[in-house]
């Protein structure tokens, strides 16, 4: 697939994804950032190409980016077990997540970490419930938990704390990380991100 294809793809969407992203240039660069990571990605290849242009449709939808500097989402293989086949989806990430949920208003700030073997950590409930975490360093290399904070517009806060079993028991349920098990993808965000994607599932779970 090359720009010219997608762009084909695109043209009955193109006037609605300048309006969302504000500049007809704007909806070029994210053309280019979707052909930039499909040609870097063989899995990405072999996905069809209507999916690929909803996914880069979707990224005007969400008010997300492509661009690899802001991490913001990306296009993502997916095991289709209905069809037997990868599909490519927009994925966004934690930072994709806690924007979508801080322009919107739903909260002022949302904050993810990890939780990481050695690392000190306490829930403490009472007539207020709040968390201690006190990294270890240098940083373990196991994660045993994940956080999420995130500050209402009252001021309020509201916390979420899931340990490693709840997060593996999520990535269980991953079409991409069932394929990856069974030996149909090589591999799976998970495995390549486990970080990012163990904040992403607390701050939906939040």
């Amino acid at each position: 697939m090359n720009q010219t294809d997608l762009e084909v793809m695109l043209a009955p969407k193109k006037q609605s994804m300048v309006q969302m992203l504000g500049k007809e240039n704007d909806v070029i660069k994210e053309m280019s950032f979707a052909i930039q990571a499909v040609n870097g990605n063989n899995l990405l290849q072999q996905c069809d190409k209507i999916s690929i242009a909803l996914s880069v449709y979707n990224v005007a939808l969400t008010g997300l980016s492509l661009n690899p500097i802001t991490r913001l989402a990306y296009l993502t293989p997916r095991w289709n077990s209905r069809k037997q086949a990868n599909e490519c989806i927009l994925m966004p990430s934690y930072q994709g997540m806690v924007k979508v949920i801080t322009d919107t208003g739903s909260a002022l700030k949302v904050e993810a970490r990890l939780i990481m073997e050695g690392d000190e950590f306490y829930e403490e409930y009472g007539s207020e419930y709040r968390i201690i975490h006190r990294p270890k360093f240098p940083k373990g290399k196991v994660i045993v938990g994940a956080y999420a904070i995130a500050t209402l517009a009252s001021g309020q806060q509201q916390i979420e704390v899931m340990d490693k079993a709840e997060l593996d028991y999520i990535r269980s349920k991953s079409d991409s990380w069932k394929a990856f098990e069974a030996g149909k993808a090589k591999s799976s965000i998970w495995g390549d991100w486990e970080g990012e994607m163990c904040r992403k599932t607390v701050i939906k779970r939040l």
